[in-house]
């Protein structure tokens, strides 16, 4: 299989630079009378069940929503261009977030136009057969409804930051891309339950959040290893270390942009904690493309009009 057409062989995502915030896609609410533009309101909070959060008009009722056919409909922002792909919503609950309304939707099923969908359906299936066969416990299994919303979420550019964090006598720094301001003075993170990181995060409240160079992205995924990790040698690690702007926290010098954030609350949702967090100062260090993610779908559709990112 590894040596049939490339179809087998994209990715699921692919690491790109773009300065924030990214201009590349819109992406629109349907359902509740005219398109609410949503691209900076809107955060993935959980993976499995995977699930979207939104702020919207705190007048809005339960009974509305779940009579409404809501959608979130992804497009590019280039003149003439057709629908990226789309992600039906179902209602799940409400956090309240002082005078906002945070609200909970499960997706339901999805629409991938990136790609022609035989070419969709057969890369899913390889990642299937390829999923098969990994043995890494820290994997957790997705249903295929929930991974092809994931491949349209995705379609829309998602910054990707290194976390640190410290509490006690533990400290780490680890990647993360389940981030995203919404429509209230918040910024809200997504970490997976099983992380140890959360009792740092919950006992602090503090948090930095690096934006580093795209050109860094082999560094911040071997980052990755440090989610299972309560502590970490930072004497190890691949770059120098600053101090953050206020919390103090060390932070890569390489770093575009650093947030110091205050943690509000926090709340399970699903297969992760969501975090409500509040920028207590941000400062900015450099002018160059930061690092984000895209579906790999969409970089392929992307490369075969010649406009790859």
């Amino acid at each position: 299989m590894d040596r049939l057409p490339g179809v087998y062989r994209i990715p699921e995502y692919a690491a790109v630079g773009l300065r924030p915030p990214q201009t590349q896609v819109q992406v629109c609410l349907e359902g509740l009378g005219a398109a609410l533009d949503v691209t900076f309101n809107h955060v993935a909070v959980a993976l499995r069940p995977f699930t979207i959060g939104l702020c919207l008009n705190p007048l809005t009722t339960r009974a509305e929503l779940e009579r409404a056919r809501l959608s979130l409909v992804f497009r590019e922002r280039s003149p003439r261009e057709p629908q990226m792909g789309r992600i039906e919503l179902a209602v799940k609950g409400m956090i309240p977030l002082g005078a906002h309304s945070f609200w909970l939707f499960e997706t339901t099923d999805s629409v991938n136009d990136c790609l022609p969908a035989w070419q969709v359906r057969l890369n899913e299936w390889a990642r299937w057969w390829r999923g098969r066969k990994s043995r890494n416990p820290y994997n957790f299994r997705m249903i295929a409804a929930e991974r092809r919303s994931i491949d349209v979420f995705y379609g829309c550019p998602r910054p990707v930051v290194l976390v640190s964090t410290a509490f006690e006598d533990a400290s780490n720094i680890f990647p993360m891309d389940l981030i995203g301001p919404v429509d209230a003075p918040y910024f809200l993170m997504a970490l997976r339950n099983t992380s140890p990181s959360i009792r740092l995060m919950q006992g602090s409240r503090r948090m930095s959040l690096s934006s580093v160079p795209h050109t860094l992205s082999p560094v911040v995924y071997d980052l990755g290893k440090h989610h299972r990790k309560e502590r970490i040698d930072w004497t190890s690690l691949p770059f120098r270390a600053m101090p953050s702007p206020l919390w103090g926290l060390p932070v890569p010098e390489s770093a575009l942009a650093v947030r110091d954030v205050q943690v509000e609350q926090w709340q399970v949702v699903g297969s992760h904690t969501l975090f409500v967090t509040t920028v207590a100062r941000e400062q900015t260090m450099a002018d160059a493309p930061h690092l984000f993610h895209i579906s790999g779908l969409y970089q392929q559709s992307l490369a075969r009009r010649g406009r790859a990112l």
